[in-house]
């Protein structure tokens, strides 16, 4: 709802919004309208379910999701307590599985969706060089200050890729060779389940390498769509 609000007063000023990044999940919910299953939380039952599944691990979880939804186990990271946790109340309280239970609603815009890419070698090559950066300019001493302000590695917040993994090396329970393999293993995980959100054969997405002069290729691209006409039913 907010999104949208934000999306028409852009509009209102003759300008034109740009949605960039974010999961594979929200990019679906805002250009296909979805509503969330109308299901208020129910306290107990996610207290429980969070003792539950912080007694097993990751796989053990994607395999009790699985066995309800598959569809919602491929699409969930199973180590996202908070996610995993509301599919199970979804199901539990409706009866039905949570994947099949996003309603869609008609949009009042149309919309340009342009994807960068590059052979999978090169992205992990990639994301693997940019987390050794990052260990470089100071992340390590980014956990080890929140970790003194009293931040606990098992609130929701650490569950974002690295930051627990370093937490544990800081408390001695990682070296940090094994941290940062445990780090890159996870980052090539995602990799793999975006790709089940962003496939190379979706029509709907523009796919464009991500070499020197692909800004002028995507520029040249949204150009022409923007000045061709109009279908019937939706404004820009």
């Amino acid at each position: 709802e907010h999104v949208y609000h934000a999306i028409e007063e852009i509009f209102k000023r003759k300008k034109v919004p740009i949605l960039v990044g974010g999961t594979g999940q929200y990019y679906r919910a805002v250009l296909e309208g979805w509503q969330p299953p109308a299901v208020p939380p129910n306290e107990k039952l996610r207290s429980i379910l969070e003792k539950i599944l912080n007694e097993v691990e990751p796989e053990t979880r994607r395999r009790l999701l699985a066995y309800l939804d598959p569809d919602a186990a491929k699409m969930i990271d199973p180590r996202n307590l908070r996610r995993l946790i509301r599919a199970f109340e979804v199901i539990f309280a409706t009866g039905k599985p949570f994947s099949q239970q996003r309603k869609g609603c008609r949009l009042s815009f149309e919309s340009f969706v342009v994807g960068l890419t590059l052979p999978r070698v090169e992205l992990y090559a990639k994301c693997d060089e940019r987390i050794d950066r990052m260990i470089q300019e100071g992340w390590m001493e980014e956990v080890q200050r929140l970790l003194s302000q009293g931040y606990s590695p098992d609130l929701p917040s650490f569950s974002a890729i690295g930051y627990r993994e370093l937490a544990d090396y800081l408390n001695g329970s990682l070296t940090l060779a094994d941290a940062i393999c445990l780090i890159k293993r996870r980052t090539r995980t995602l990799i793999r389940r975006q790709a089940n959100w962003f496939r190379a054969g979706d029509p709907t997405i523009h796919w464009f390498l991500a070499l020197e002069g692909v800004i002028d290729e995507v520029l040249a691209a949204v150009r022409d769509w923007w000045e061709s006409p109009q279908s019937e039913d939706g404004e820009r």
